[in-house]
């Protein structure tokens, strides 16, 4: 009976100490971003709306508050895919999409790629490396600045929603 109870105080006290740590960020949880979207990376995801919507104002439309991006990636309403399939942006972004989807197709596809169920790398590592080629196929373009933000745009939408889809074998983070 002693044996018991100090293993489920040691159960409990373990447990306690570990969600005292992930609320204070000390360790990253998926399980904690598995609820909904991190709203840092929604905060994140309206200030690069709004930074695009500073240098082409026509690209951006609708509500881009983090009050209803919050409630976009909540309801599912961004999906991606493990499976190439070009790429999927806020609905804020639908008119830009048009033109950025097709320059940025085919890193789309390898970043789709990346979170697959063949990938060992993390989700984050995929994102970067995801912005980072938006950022070459940028190097190449007139309208490079105008580019690189939407590029910033893109970015920060995976890095919101991005969670409810990754199938790697890496970390979820």
């Amino acid at each position: 009976m002693r044996t018991a109870m100090r293993a489920s105080t040691f159960v409990v006290s373990g447990l306690c100490a570990l969600s005292m740590m992930v609320g204070m960020g000390a360790i990253p949880s998926s399980a904690v971003e598995a609820r909904g979207p991190n709203q840092a990376s929604i905060e994140d995801l309206h200030l690069a709306l709004e930074d695009l919507k500073k240098v082409d104002p026509d690209s951006v439309e609708g509500d881009i508050s983090e009050e209803a991006l919050t409630d976009e990636y909540s309801r599912g309403g961004l999906v991606a895919y493990g499976k190439p399939n070009g790429c999927s942006t806020p609905k804020s972004l639908d008119k830009a999409a048009k033109k950025w989807n097709k320059v940025f197709k085919s890193v789309c596809n390898s970043h789709d790629k990346c979170y697959s169920k063949n990938s060992s790398k993390d989700r984050k590592t995929c994102d970067k490396d995801f912005r980072s080629s938006m950022y070459n196929v940028c190097g190449f373009r007139k309208d490079m600045k105008t580019c690189k933000k939407v590029a910033n745009v893109y970015y920060a939408g995976v890095r919101a929603g991005g969670w409810r889809t990754y199938e790697g074998k890496g970390k979820n983070n």
